[in-house]
């Protein structure tokens, strides 16, 4: 079966996105992959706005810090 990958670095979000996956039906929510960071060119943390929003960004003076992985570590 075909996967589905979701990278979600804010907290609150990555809760709602949890949410929402988990109430799909049939065997949807098990093809998908929730991962809470950011996605980047390497690992380590950012600093990111989480506005909740489509302007939600990593930013150098971002609001929290976030968890950054890459799509080699997953």
């Amino acid at each position: 079966p075909e996967r589905v990958w979701a990278f979600e670095p804010a907290p609150d979000s990555h809760s709602r996105l949890e949410r929402f996956v988990s109430s799909l039906p049939g065997a949807g929510a098990g093809r998908i992959t929730l991962v809470n960071a950011a996605l980047g060119e390497r690992r380590g943390t950012v600093r990111f706005d989480a506005g909740g929003a489509v302007g939600s960004a990593v930013r150098p003076d971002g609001a929290i810090e976030v968890t950054c992985t890459t799509l080699d570590d997953e």
